[in-house]
């Protein structure tokens, strides 16, 4: 990962002064990502190519930052997952966003 991104990315997640208990901070493993998230072979040869690391930050919820759930008819959040991700250069930083969004259990 480029060290100027990482930095980057580090500051950002500092500014959202998250709380501590909410903090994951583990690297999410790409083979587990294309294993688990149901993506075509198309997206699978996407994320190989293009994702350099997908970082889970933190999860907020009830327990972790004080929030309250939400939960409709059509939708049901119990918590927010916060995730980093670098991209290699060239990427398509955009489909690659969707893929990932998709394949994240609580996106």
């Amino acid at each position: 990962m480029n060290p100027t991104a990482e930095a980057s990315s580090d500051a950002l997640h500092d500014a959202l002064v998250l709380p501590r208990a909410a903090r994951v901070d583990r690297r999410v493993a790409k083979a587990l990502l294309v294993e688990r998230g149901g993506l075509s072979s198309a997206d699978r040869r996407l994320i190989e190519a293009g994702l350099e690391r997908l970082t889970w930050r933190a999860t907020l919820k009830p327990a972790t930052a004080g929030l309250r759930a939400f939960a409709d008819e059509a939708r049901d959040y119990a918590g927010i997952v916060v995730m980093a991700a670098a991209f290699r250069p060239g990427a398509k930083a955009a489909r690659l966003t969707e893929v990932i969004h998709r394949a994240i259990a609580h996106p």
